[in-house]
Parts: C-alpha cells; sequence; structure tokens
C-alpha cells in the first residue's frame, strides 16, 4: 500500500521514522506511507520477465524453495562488499531467467537458514531441486555462477 498526500504549513520540519516518512519544507509537506520498509537495499528487486525474491522469515524461505524448480539462493550481507559487487550480476540473470527460481538471503536476519546450509562466507550461491541442495559456488564468481546455473537447467 502507498499513499500521498500533500497539505500546506509554515514549518520547516524533516521527521523520519521506518514505516512514515514526512517531509515539510518551505510551507509544503508531502507525507509518504509505505507498507513495506526497504533497509540497506535488502528489498528484492523484480521485473516481468524475472525477478529477485528476499526471504526475509523461515515462513517465506520453506514456501520459495518447496518447488521442482532449479532455486538459486543467494546468500548475502548488507555489509559484505563482495555481495553488493555481484548483486546487479545476479539481478540481471533472474530477469532472463523466468523458468529458474531466485533466491536473497541475508545471513544476518535468517541465520537458522545460513547455518543449516552451512554457509560460512558471503556469497554463497546455493543451488536447490526439490528442496535438496545439488551445488554450491562460494565467492562472486561470475562465470562459475553462469556455468553452475547452465549445468542445472533442464535440456
Amino acid at each position: 500500500m502507498y499513499s500521498f498526500s500533500l497539505m500546506y504549513v509554515m514549518k520547516f520540519e524533516i521527521v523520519t521514522f521506518p514505516i512514515l516518512y514526512k517531509v515539510s519544507l518551505l510551507g509544503l509537506v508531502i507525507h509518504f506511507e509505505f507498507s513495506e520498509f526497504q533497509k540497506f537495499g535488502r528489498m528484492a528487486s523484480s521485473s516481468a520477465q524475472g525477478q529477485v525474491i528476499g526471504c526475509h522469515n523461515n515462513e517465506e524461505w520453506t514456501a520459495h524453495i518447496q518447488t521442482n524448480k532449479l532455486v538459486v539462493v543467494d546468500f548475502t550481507a548488507c555489509w559484505c562488499g563482495s555481495s553488493r559487487y555481484i548483486a546487479p550480476f545476479f539481478d540481471g540473470i533472474a530477469k532472463k531467467m523466468s523458468h529458474v527460481i531466485f533466491l536473497k538471503v541475508d545471513i544476518d536476519e535468517l541465520t537458522t537458514v545460513a547455518q543449516q546450509y552451512k554457509v560460512e562466507t558471503t556469497p554463497t550461491f546455493l543451488f536447490l531441486k526439490d528442496g535438496n541442495e545439488v551445488d554450491r559456488v562460494v565467492g562472486a564468481k561470475r562465470e562459475e555462477l553462469n556455468e553452475t546455473i547452465a549445468k542445472h537447467l533442464p535440456s
């Protein structure tokens, strides 16, 4: 849900809160309200062709891996330079391959999932089929990531 409203006031203020953004400048108040909060760019990108889906809790994780499609998971961290470096490349692959499910998991947010799959460094790319790990790529290795995805695509 997104809402937008304008009001006229005679003061200058900037108020921020994770869900509600309100900016008053030169007598014009612009009020934005968002139902979703984006922190450190963690929200997943999406497009009509394909998307990277952000998993923020165990229920979302479980729902997305219960499929017979190839699932590619980017275990990332907002503080990791290598994760930030590879993110646009990962998003680009997702846009080209709508028949593959691409997930993004922040290891500091879903620590139980990261521990379950023994993720020790970021980025780690996990490849799942029917909920089972079939491969992994550790590090921001573009070529290896491309080759591993191609290896597990149906012929």
